[in-house]
C-alpha cells in the first residue's frame, strides 16, 4: 500500500506545477524518519541469535522488549557442556 502511495505521489510533489521541487526530499525525510521510530519500538532485538532461538523466544512468548536478556534452551546446554567439559579438565 505504501509503495503505491509512493508511486502515486512522488510525481505529482515532483511535477512543476505542484512546486515542490526539492521539498520532497523533506517529505522523503519526514516519512523516513517517522519509520525508523516505529521500527525501534516494534522490532525485537535479535542479533546473535539462531533462527531455532528466535522461534522458541516466540513460541514462549516472551516480551519483544526482553529478547535481548533471554537465555534459551541451546545458550543452557550450551552452558552445561562447558562447564562440564572444564570440570574434566
Amino acid at each position: 500500500m505504501v509503495a503505491i502511495m509512493f508511486s502515486f505521489c512522488t510525481p505529482l510533489m515532483i511535477n512543476g506545477d505542484a512546486q515542490w521541487g526539492v521539498k520532497t526530499g523533506f517529505f522523503f525525510a519526514g516519512t523516513g524518519a517517522v519509520a525508523v521510530v516505529i521500527a525501534w519500538f516494534i522490532l525485537p532485538e535479535v542479533a546473535r541469535r539462531t533462527p531455532a532461538e528466535i522461534d522458541e523466544m516466540f513460541d514462549k512468548k516472551v516480551n519483544l522488549r526482553k529478547f535481548d536478556r533471554y537465555v534459551t534452551e541451546v545458550q543452557m546446554r550450551a552452558d552445561q557442556i562447558h562447564e562440564k567439559l572444564h570440570q574434566e579438565t
